[in-house]
């Protein structure tokens, strides 16, 4: 992106140059999305898939895909209003994001390469949004199950559906207007 701004600029400062300019800009944004196309990309359809708990998997990978699809929406509605305003700075807005991206991935992604979906659902029992505090988290699951992971998941379960049964037995008891539990 950087490049391809780079390259629109000097096209300007050198008219007589920029479709040799302006060919190269394009070059680049085609290298720029044959890469982005088979790596970044990618995550708005595999990491959903692999981070939501089984139970609700599809309808989670669902929202991974519609914001994959609004964010489209939006850049493609937006991009001429910006090539109008800022030109070739456009392509600089969009490096820029692209950088600052990796603040993001490296603090809340955690890796999941390698690793079963029971352990991916360890992973995310923290309470954290943190990649730190996950990873801190999913060690010490495992090492209260002994290093079994399916010991490990069973505990986290039943934590989860005691939680669940608890909220429940609060939301039975029938509560009157005035606050008082009916009798």
């Amino acid at each position: 992106m950087f490049l391809s701004a780079g390259l629109g600029r000097l096209g300007e400062l050198n008219p007589q140059h920029a479709g040799a300019y302006g060919a190269a800009a394009a070059a680049m944004v085609f290298i720029y999305t044959f890469f982005f196309a088979q790596t970044v990309l990618m995550i708005a359809f595999i990491y959903p898939t692999e981070i939501w708990p089984q139970e609700i998997r599809a309808f989670g990978n669902s929202y991974g895909v519609f914001g994959w699809a609004i964010g489209c929406g939006v850049t493609t509605l937006v991009i001429p209003s910006m090539f109008a305003t800022l030109k070739w700075k456009t392509l600089i807005v969009f490096g820029a994001f692209n950088f600052a991206s990796l603040p993001l991935v490296y603090y809340f992604f955690p890796e999941t390469g390698g690793r079963t979906l029971e352990e991916i659902n360890l992973l995310f029992a923290a309470k954290s949004p943190i990649v730190s505090a996950n990873e801190a988290e999913f060690s010490r699951l495992l090492s209260e199950a002994g290093g079994n992971v399916a010991v490990a998941e069973r505990r986290l379960m039943e934590e989860v559906d005691a939680k669940a049964g608890e909220q429940g037995r609060h939301g039975d008891e029938e509560v009157r207007l005035d606050g008082a539990k009916a009798q």
